[in-house]
């Protein structure tokens, strides 16, 4: 084997470690921690996002972030996904992005409004994982497929209070509520 040849196979293999350094450290071999919910209820500060999964709602959630990183002492970055991309056409979702917040502040951004989502009882998925590299969805259907559970394959609430945390709730079929 010629010198070129393994210089060319070790640069290869360390941009492999390093791939997998990366990957393990953002979370991508991390376990899901679920749990049944009952009579939750979460208040968000946001606004309506309607456009393309693909293209877009990483901006939205970007921006939304931005907006409300003041406000990071007193809730986390959420989103209430009412369409799931992935069962329409060209990945159009749409989605009420904001804040997770225990109680109103004072203070209030232009454009921005409360909603409550109450969940009679849904199936909540946390792991230590930066959210390209979660496996929540997957994990919470495959849960609730072995407990014969029924959930909404519509309706999503996702949350990441840090980088590198990942909750992911679902609401059993025809067991949430939104209210302004």
């Amino acid at each position: 084997m010629s010198k070129k040849n393994i210089i060319r196979i070790s640069f290869f293999v360390v941009l492999v470690l390093l791939g997998f350094v990366g990957y393990v450290s953002m979370g991508g071999l991390s376990e899901s921690e679920l749990k049944v919910q009952q009579e939750v209820e979460y208040l968000i500060y946001g606004q309506d996002f309607k456009g393309s999964a693909k293209t877009e709602l990483g901006k939205a959630f970007k921006n939304t972030d931005s907006l409300v990183s003041s406000y990071k002492d007193r809730g986390d970055l959420a989103g209430f996904f009412y369409t799931n991309p992935s069962k329409s056409n060209n990945y159009l979702v749409e989605v009420f992005i904001g804040i997770r917040v225990d109680e109103k502040l004072e203070e209030e951004i232009d454009g921005f409004e409360y909603r409550t989502f109450k969940f009679e009882k849904s199936i909540q998925g946390k792991q230590d994982a930066f959210f390209l590299f979660s496996t929540l969805y997957n994990d919470i259907f495959q849960y609730a497929e072995s407990n014969s559970y029924v959930l909404d394959s519509i309706q999503a609430f996702e949350r990441y209070p840090s980088e590198n945390e990942t909750i992911i709730e679902i609401p059993f079929k025809g067991a949430v509520s939104v209210s302004k």
